[in-house]
C-alpha cells in the first residue's frame, strides 16, 4: 500500500473547469425556464434576467463544489415536482 500523504489535489484542470461551468450553467438556464418560463414568454423582461441568475448562480456551484454540487442535485427532493417520471410513478 502506498501513502499518498503530502500529495494534495489541485483541483480540476482547464478542460475540467470549463465543463463544470459549461454544464452548471446549462442546467441553470434550464431550471430558470422551467421556474420562469411562463413570465418569459409572456414578455415579461425580468424573467430574462432571473433565468440569467439561475444560470450563472448554478455555474458557480458547479464550479466551486463539482460532484458534490451534482449529487446533491441528483438526491435532492425538490426536482421531483416536475419530472414526469415521478407524476406517473406517484399515481
Amino acid at each position: 500500500m502506498v501513502a499518498l500523504t503530502g500529495l494534495q489535489d489541485s483541483g480540476p484542470d482547464r478542460t475540467g473547469r470549463g465543463l463544470r461551468l459549461g454544464c452548471g450553467g446549462a442546467f441553470g438556464v434550464l431550471v430558470g425556464l422551467v421556474w420562469f418560463g411562463d413570465e418569459l414568454f409572456q414578455g415579461a423582461a425580468w424573467a430574462v434576467g432571473l433565468v440569467l441568475i439561475a444560470g450563472v448562480v448554478c455555474a458557480v456551484l458547479a464550479m466551486r463544489y463539482g460532484d458534490a454540487f451534482w449529487d446533491h442535485v441528483r438526491h435532492a427532493d425538490w426536482w421531483h415536482g416536475w419530472n414526469p417520471w415521478f407524476w406517473f410513478r406517484r399515481r
